[in-house]
């Protein structure tokens, strides 16, 4: 199963800043393929899915992604479970057995070993807004969000969406730590949407 984890912080006040936007690429994703979202408290995270995919924002601010991300892949991978919506008493999501998942050729065909199951979505400094790449094991040493799922899951050997914000003037460059948390303008919004139309190409 491809897992996505789409990094941000919680709350009204960070919805369209560029720190958040790997929630809002998720956010995308699922409305995309008309997908409703679900909190799971135990997890931290809400979630929603299909068979064969995981689209995930932890609740955790981003300083402390690492420890929803790590309570999910704990749960995939020791239960080899897969997602599928079931509705529980207690209105948990439901992880069921699912087959082995192929997705595809190219791109898509890296995340057909279990090896290779978890994407991470974020924002990236080091790209221009509307550009993007798709690493392994590589990401900005910066970004808090992407170090505290480093730590947790004790390993580096994951994917990486990394999703430039920067649309900076040379002349007006504010610290980054700064700059993230504003919110885009709506002729950033307009770029970011066409190049999440390309990226979701690429991964879905």
């Amino acid at each position: 199963m491809l897992t996505v984890i789409g990094l941000g912080n919680p709350g009204r006040e960070y919805q369209k800043t560029r720190h958040n936007t790997g929630f809002m690429f998720v956010d995308y994703w699922a409305e995309k393929e008309k997908l409703s979202w679900r909190n799971d408290k135990f997890l931290k995270s809400a979630i929603t899915g299909r068979e064969g995919l995981a689209l995930v924002k932890p609740s955790t601010f981003m300083n402390k992604s690492g420890i929803a991300v790590k309570k999910i892949m704990d749960k995939i991978n020791q239960e080899k479970l897969n997602f599928t919506y079931a509705d529980q008493a207690d209105g948990s999501l439901h992880f069921d057995y699912v087959s082995d998942t192929i997705f595809g050729e190219g791109i898509k065909g890296i995340f057909s070993d279990a090896s290779n199951q978890l994407l991470v979505v974020h924002d990236e400094l080091d790209l221009r807004l509307g550009e993007w790449k798709l690493n392994k094991s590589k990401s900005s040493p910066l970004h808090k969000g992407v170090s505290s799922i480093e730590d947790c899951l004790k390993a580096k050997d994951f994917w990486r969406l990394r999703i430039g914000v920067d649309n900076r003037l040379a002349e007006e460059r504010i610290p980054g730590e700064k700059y993230v948390l504003q919110p885009f303008t709506k002729d950033e919004l307009d770029t970011l949407q066409n190049a999440f139309a390309k990226m979701l190409e690429k991964t879905a």
